[in-house]
């Protein structure tokens, strides 16, 4: 999800400390003043997150429609479908006193981060219906995999990286890591937290919401989708055909 941001950016996901902690907690107090309204509808493993994000970015229900197919074609690889995100994009207000450009790559990280990983958890929501929440995330996370770049020269399960390598941490691995948690393939409730939605300076910054959406629908459970696409993230319900052609 990262490969299209541009260089130069101030950016949330591709910068560190301290420039990453300025921008991190202005993100934070905009994510924290999202009030979503969640209403009944046909599919809510699609509906709530499109709800989130009206909330999140103050638009109305035909932009999120469109903000949410332009961002399954993305995560397939659809071509012109990023660009067509960011026009989509572009003329969305930000309470961010920001550069503009740093700005549409904050607003388009947000558009993909919450409408797929939210999707992808609420859909393990539908197919494993568990009492506890925490242990169904830390099971089946919504993020496989996620890469970040070494900054300096390290040793890692006993091979030497350099720095400037690229490294993929497997969070549904170490939440399963059996020197952490007893009977890791087992259902239990657990005092230890996991990793679903990270650790340190880049934790999720939506875990609030993420977390609003599952008990919303955590009572009734809708039937489980019957079909899944793997992004380069992450493994999301898709149910409807995404037209090729623009709306």
């Amino acid at each position: 999800m990262t490969s299209d941001t541009r260089p130069g950016l101030n950016s949330l996901n591709l910068s560190d400390p301290p420039l990453h902690t300025r921008l991190r907690t202005q993100v934070d107090g905009w994510i924290r003043s999202a009030r979503p309204r969640y209403q009944a509808d046909a599919n809510p493993i699609r509906d709530l997150p499109r709800q989130t994000l009206m909330a999140l970015l103050q638009i109305k229900e035909p932009l999120a429609r469109r903000l949410q197919e332009l961002a399954i074609r993305v995560a397939q690889h659809r071509p012109g479908a990023n660009q067509q995100l960011l026009e989509s994009l572009r003329p969305v207000a930000c309470p961010l006193d920001w550069a503009a450009e740093d700005q549409l790559y904050l607003k388009r990280l947000l558009t993909l981060a919450s409408l797929e990983s939210s999707s992808a958890a609420l859909a393990s929501l539908a197919r494993h219906r568990p009492d506890d929440l925490e242990e169904m995330l830390r099971l089946h996370p919504p993020i496989q995999r996620f890469g970040r770049h070494l900054l300096r020269e390290a040793r890692l399960g006993g091979q030497f990286l350099q720095a400037g390598q690229r490294v993929v941490v497997f969070f549904a691995a170490a939440n399963r890591d059996p020197r952490v948690f007893s009977e890791p393939d087992q259902w239990k409730t657990r005092k230890i937290g996991h990793l679903s939605f990270g650790f340190g300076p880049h934790r999720c910054p939506g875990r609030a919401l993420a977390m609003g959406q599952l008990r919303h629908l955590q009572a009734s459970p809708p039937p489980p989708p019957r079909r899944f696409y793997a992004s380069n993230f992450s493994l999301t319900p898709y149910e409807e055909p995404i037209s090729d052609e623009p709306k």
